[in-house]
């Protein structure tokens, strides 16, 4: 069973997609890329939440692909806390300039 993720690898996006990418940044907004990066962390974590419920079960019997789900799911959570700490700094650095 293989496990499909709607994270592009890194291959992907070296590969002449830059200009699609900038014509998706100029069309699409901060917020947006923030909401559909949240909502693919989300569905990583749907993902993992339901090969760990067919472990318990008994229903799946490669375990290997349960945890890489979950590892996964791990990782993307990890990456968007810090980039949330990041957008957070960044904010208050702003709110402390003198004007």
């Amino acid at each position: 069973m293989r496990i499909e993720t709607s994270i592009p690898s890194s291959a992907s996006l070296d590969s002449g997609s830059s200009a699609a990418g900038a014509k998706r940044s100029a069309d699409s907004g901060f917020g947006e890329a923030l909401t559909d990066a949240t909502k693919q962390v989300a569905g990583l974590e749907n993902q993992a939440n339901q090969l760990a419920q067919k472990v318990a079960s008994g229903d799946l019997s490669e375990l290997h692909n349960a945890m890489l789900a979950m590892q996964k799911a791990s990782t993307a959570l990890e990456l968007t806390v810090q980039v949330r700490n990041k957008v957070l700094e960044a904010y208050q650095e702003i709110m402390r300039m003198q004007v």
